[in-house]
């Protein structure tokens, strides 16, 4: 199996610091708790140094799992993708510890006609660029996310994901200007395990997120994108 590599030492707050800017605007009306609780993660970061721990070209790009910290993917002590809690109270978990706090799924995507599984899907619907919660079932979202990559349209996520924001074209990499769909599919492409594995979708050498800034309602994601 492949050596699992992650950065674990962030140092300054400089542009120098990070390859790439992801810029995400966020959707309150639709999803208002699920953006809350992913700004007060953002705020208090939370999401800083914490890998891109699953890929699918041509499906999606998933991260967030601040449960792990920075931990190495490969660490005894780090299952990404089984952890991480919203960073607002809402109800659910246990009230004084943060680590089990869950939030209540929010849809704003619905088939034009419910009694015809043909018709088309209206609203705040995952597509292209789209930035989603993941969960693992009904009112179980925390910080883990997943952003929807170019050509990719998973209809069968709509009403099961909240989508809360999408991906601008005000994004950078290197220094240079580029669309944000293009910047998620280049995510999308970093060498995996692959093979029969089951952390096949695992990145070798993950991107990660070096900080996220909020500003007002709309992320700016600074990302590290090994080489």
């Amino acid at each position: 199996m492949p050596e699992i590599k992650h950065a674990l030492h962030l140092t300054s707050e400089s542009s120098d610091d990070w390859d790439a800017t992801l810029t995400l605007e966020l959707y309150p009306d639709a999803a208002p708790k699920t953006v809350a609780s992913f700004k007060d993660n953002s705020r208090n970061s939370r999401y800083d140094g914490i890998a891109f721990h699953r890929v699918i070209d041509g499906f999606m790009v998933q991260g967030g799992d601040i449960s792990c910290g920075t931990q190495p993917l490969g660490s005894a002590d780090c299952s990404a993708g089984t952890g991480g809690y919203s960073g607002i109270w809402y109800g659910q978990g246990q009230e004084g510890d943060m680590t089990t706090w869950t939030m209540p799924d929010e849809f704003d995507c619905a088939q034009a006609n419910p009694e015809d599984s043909s018709s088309p899907w209206v609203g705040t619907c995952h597509a292209p660029g789209m930035l989603a919660m993941a969960n693992s079932g009904p009112d179980t979202g925390g910080s883990q996310f997943y952003l929807v990559d170019k050509d990719s349209t998973p209809s069968h996520l709509n009403g099961k994901h909240a989508v809360f924001g999408m991906a601008t074209d005000d994004s950078t990499y290197l220094g240079s200007s580029i669309g944000g769909i293009e910047l998620i599919d280049m995510l999308s492409k970093v060498p995996t395990i692959g093979g029969d594995a089951q952390n096949a979708d695992q990145p070798v050498n993950p991107p990660y997120i070096h900080s996220i800034e909020i500003d007002g309602d709309v992320a700016h994601m600074h990302l590290i994108i090994p080489s």
